[in-house]
């Protein structure tokens, strides 16, 4: 599987872009029957929605008519679309559309605001209703897809970019967000019970969970205003801990879990679409970290790493790139249980994954390079 990739964007004093590549995308969906991509892309107002093959490709422009597109929700066949005519601030409004992906045909299109609106990301509760943010107006709307009934879920709120339905603990999870302190908050379906459940620094957007219940997390935006270094986060399912496994994005905010557990994430502000290896996460780093001591860290490709009391005499070493290119491997055998190994490798600046197999056991360790 391709891993990323990047178009170039060529700019001219009256910039076009063609509907064949990524421009501004907002949100991504996986069709696992099909084992294809659906990309939203904002693009200034003259919005379009992306089919990506299983690689993550563009194989051709699904819709297009839209305005400034924003979050997207796959229910069996029938692809849901945020499409907001007006950016903040704006008198227009916004709507909630749909498409059936196997005929092209465009079956909805409700209003869920008349102006001064933006709507972010959205989920289903699996019950037939879905969980729009609006960050213009501050709320979160449930829309009865069988009515297609639209009410306000939540109001009074800061930024709810991001809005996910965690069917594993029946609660809905959406962000609240500032560039210095963001949160992700929980309240139940019945809007009982809201409490705060995760925070960091920066803007939170996109939320997945994978099936045994660990959830990705992207966040945008420093105080500094800085842009390009930007995390994506993994935490547990009751989310008393965050590791960055990405932090070279540039503004990600929709989400999606792929083909061969890939994490897909839109770059709002390099126009590209990344996708991360997360089978090389599945590891809980707060657990097994503390096993292997590597220093410096960051390094240049120059470091050490120790480990005590291991099990085995043979050793398994692996370094990886995020997206999941095996970059170092060697298979070590040792005379004690004890493991003290120097490396100067020809690393690219970033972010590195070292994977240590003791016999049974798998340690692993956050390398930077800089």
């Amino acid at each position: 599987m391709k891993k990323y990739f990047t178009f170039l964007l060529i700019l001219i004093t009256c910039t076009s872009f063609s509907q064949s590549s990524f421009y501004y995308p907002v949100d991504i969906v996986y069709n696992e029957a099909g084992e294809e991509y659906y990309v939203s892309n904002w693009a200034d107002g003259a919005g379009y929605i992306l089919k990506l093959n299983s690689d993550g490709e563009i194989e051709s422009t699904f819709a297009t008519g839209l305005n400034y597109t924003g979050g997207l929700c796959l229910i069996d066949n029938i692809l849901y679309i945020d499409d907001n005519s007006d950016l903040y601030g704006g008198s227009l409004p916004s709507y909630l559309k749909a498409y059936n992906i196997n005929t092209g045909e465009q079956i909805l299109n409700i209003m869920v605001s008349s102006n001064g609106t933006y709507l972010d990301l959205m989920d289903t509760d699996g019950n037939g209703n879905l969980y729009i943010g609006d960050t213009e107006k501050q709320k979160i709307y449930k829309v009865n897809l069988q009515t297609n009934e639209v009410s306000d879920f939540l109001t009074g709120l800061t930024n709810p970019y991001g809005v996910f339905y965690d069917y594993i603990s029946d609660r809905i999870i959406y962000t609240s967000s500032t560039s210095s302190l963001s949160y992700l908050r929980a309240i139940n379906p019945d809007g009982t019970g809201d409490e705060a459940i995760f925070y960091t620094t920066g803007y939170l957007e996109g939320i997945q969970m994978t099936e045994n219940g660990d959830f990705f997390i992207s966040s945008w935006g420093t105080p500094d205003g800085a842009w390009g270094n930007e995390p994506v986060y993994k935490s547990s399912h009751n989310l008393d801990w965050k590791l960055v496994i990405s932090n070279d994005n540039n503004r990600p905010y929709g989400m999606c879990i792929g083909k061969d557990n890939y994490l897909a994430v839109c770059n709002w502000g390099s126009h590209e679409v990344k996708f991360l290896n997360l089978s090389l996460f599945s590891v809980n780093e707060n657990l097994s970290t503390d096993k292997i001591k590597l220093y410096p860290n960051p390094s240049n490709g120059k470091f050490n790493i120790e480990m005590n009391n291991l099990n085995s005499n043979r050793v398994d070493i692996f370094i990886y790139d995020l997206p999941g290119k095996t970059v170092y491997m060697e298979k070590v055998v040792l005379y004690s249980n004890k493991m003290e190994k120097k490396f100067n490798l020809s690393l690219k600046t970033g972010a590195y994954i070292v994977k240590i197999k003791d016999g049974k056991n798998v340690y692993t360790k956050k390398l930077i390079v800089n």
